[in-house]
């Protein structure tokens, strides 16, 4: 049962992920002369959060073990490409001093550290439930 509750705050954790770098905190804006890097980590982080939320519904609606194991784990692979699309795949505008650079990326990073961490506490939630029965 901690599982699902685990799941419902992974969801939320999801849709800011796909909806902060475009409302809450922004990524700079697209203009005539340039497309910044960060837009494009804020379109990938769109298809991050959805796709968080969609393996959380999974987990929540699942009754397999097995299935809800493997899910926690990509849900950990997914907390890692969050961080690592405006650190390292992607990455944010060069200059400090953008918006960017200085909310948006720290808290992609954020989000990202407790996905992990959340999805690690599931597996083993599940993963200590399983034995208990």
């Amino acid at each position: 049962m901690k599982h699902k509750l685990i799941s419902v705050i992974i969801m939320f954790i999801g849709l800011l992920v796909a909806i902060g770098p475009l409302f809450i905190f922004p990524v700079c804006e697209v203009t005539s002369e340039t497309v910044m890097r960060c837009h494009y980590t804020a379109m990938m982080s769109i298809g991050l959060g959805v796709s968080l939320m969609l393996i959380a519904v999974l987990i929540f609606f699942s009754q397999s073990i097995e299935f809800i194991k493997g899910l926690y784990l990509a849900t950990g692979i997914f907390g890692t490409l969050v961080i690592t699309t405006p650190t390292i795949l992607i990455g944010v505008c060069d200059s400090p001093m953008m918006h960017c650079h200085t909310t948006t990326r720290p808290i992609l990073v954020l989000l990202g550290a407790l996905v992990i961490i959340l999805s690690t506490v599931g597996y083993l939630f599940v993963r200590l439930a399983r034995h208990e029965k």
